[in-house]
């Protein structure tokens, strides 16, 4: 069971990815005949969702044993044992 558990959503990131998609829409619905678009807009709308569920949020769990963080759906995550931490401070970081 967490001591403690965070989850923190990419919200910059998910609202490029989300204009883009907008503004990829509008290009499809406004180009008269957008075949010729398909071939190029097709893989960035792939890149861009898959980007999306990788990379769109940071979820912090820490149980009695082990801290776990993991990316988006939980594909990418990196688990650290209590004992193999030996020094915690607090920090603050810049957005800069």
């Amino acid at each position: 069971m967490p001591i403690y558990e965070h989850r923190q959503l990419g919200k910059t990131m998910l609202g490029i990815i989300g204009i883009t998609l907008t503004l990829i829409g509008l290009l499809l619905v406004l180009v008269p005949d957008d075949r010729p678009l398909i071939p190029v807009i097709a893989p960035i709308l792939a890149v861009a969702v898959l980007v999306a569920f990788l990379f769109g949020s940071l979820t912090v769990v820490v149980t009695d044993e082990r801290v776990t963080a993991s990316l988006g759906l939980g594909l990418i995550r990196k688990s650290f044992r209590i004992e193999e931490i030996r020094d915690v401070r607090a920090v603050r970081n810049h957005w800069y």
